[in-house]
């Protein structure tokens, strides 16, 4: 693959990555204040993340991981530079926050190890140390950290396994999460679930299928792409899959197994392989950009605001015109939040971080031709 091709960003699945943080955001706090549900569906954006995480990592690394030239140690760098200056920063909001709680209605004893989970939590391992009203999750500092457990996990079995992970054995690998998908959102009637103990299995297949899928899906349309990308299919396809991928999360349908198979299995798929090919320019590739960009930070940075939410709306107890007032401004509020974190801390620590491990790079290759 040349290096323009390698460097190509795909603006509009940034802007649908937006899409998906932009609809767990609102439901959590629409659930959470009880104004409604306005994506019901959004559950399922966590395994559009999952299968376009798996796509993009594939366009990025596979080659270079398959044939050598990016080692496990480079690879493991690079993800961990991508995710961790956000997640620690989530982990001490959502210690904060929880201690604040503690303090200030005597929920829980003070003697709970908060530190435990607060190390464990930056770990991105999950923890039991922390339960009570409204910590039921394994991750109880910051709730999301759960679908990071599972993303860094798939991560290093795909780095240590890409040297030998055929094709034919990647298609095994997602048939078999295919197969375990769809027994267990049969037997629950959806696709949930990761967030609990109770539930890491349900996660597990979750990330095994929809990863696996997005790496399979860069694979069967590698060779395609490098010719794609020069074209430009129909002006009218970013709507449509804009639209699509917008209805299939908030369609105000009763929760199905059937539902949620066909979106996880079929409809996201081709959004992301037909999203893949589309190209988009001026302000709406900048709004997509910026959509891509700012997904991660608010994903990981919002939940605990969620719990703030929830007490000072039931501390003034809004309802009404009111609640609905102290939603919008809430949402403003985290999105503006966000967006300051990653332009003056995600982004600028990043870039100090990859500099700071390309010049370790290279002076250890220095010392070992010495």
């Amino acid at each position: 693959m040349t290096n323009s091709v390698r460097e190509h960003r795909f603006v509009f699945l940034d802007g649908l990555r937006g899409i998906a943080a932009i609809s767990i955001v609102l439901s959590h706090f629409a659930r959470t204040l009880e104004v409604g549900d306005i994506f019901p569906h959004s559950k399922l954006s966590v395994d559009f993340f999952f299968l376009l995480s798996g796509f993009v990592v594939a366009f990025a690394y596979d080659r270079r991981l398959r044939d050598g030239r990016k080692t496990l140690l480079s690879f493991a760098t690079t993800r961990l530079i991508r995710l961790y200056p956000m997640l620690l920063l989530g982990m001490s909001i959502g210690a904060i926050v929880f201690f604040f709680r503690i303090a200030s209605r005597a929920e829980w004893d003070l003697s709970i190890p908060l530190v435990e989970a607060l190390v464990l939590g930056a770990l991105m391992l999950p923890s039991h140390v922390i339960t009570g009203p409204g910590y039921t999750s394994a991750f109880p500092l910051n709730v999301p950290v759960w679908s990071l457990f599972f993303q860094i996990s798939i991560n290093a079995l795909y780095a240590i396994s890409a040297r030998h992970l055929t094709t034919p054995r990647l298609a095994m690998v997602t048939a078999v999460g295919a197969l375990g998908l769809t027994i267990t959102a049969y037997e629950h009637n959806g696709i949930f679930g990761g967030t609990e103990w109770t539930s890491l299995l349900l996660g597990s297949w979750r990330i095994l299928f929809s990863f696996s899928a997005g790496v399979l899906l860069f694979r069967l349309s590698e060779r395609l792409l490098r010719d794609r990308l020069r074209k430009a299919p129909p002006g009218y396809v970013p709507l449509v899959l804009a639209a699509a991928m917008c209805a299939a999360l908030a369609l105000p349908l009763q929760v199905t197994w059937l539902y949620d198979a066909l979106c996880v299995f079929f409809l996201f798929p081709m959004i992301v392989a037909v999203g893949a090919e589309t190209q988009i320019s001026g302000r709406p590739a900048e709004l997509c950009l910026f959509a891509g960009r700012l997904s991660y930070p608010l994903y990981v940075l919002h939940y605990p605001g969620v719990h703030v939410a929830r007490l000072i709306a039931s501390h003034y107890d809004l309802h009404g015109a009111s609640l609905d007032l102290f939603f919008v401004a809430t949402l403003g509020g985290v999105i503006a939040f966000s967006s300051i974190c990653l332009i003056y801390i995600d982004e600028p620590v990043r870039a100090a971080l990859t500099r700071w491990s390309r010049k370790e790079r290279i002076e250890n290759r220095a010392a070992v031709g010495a």
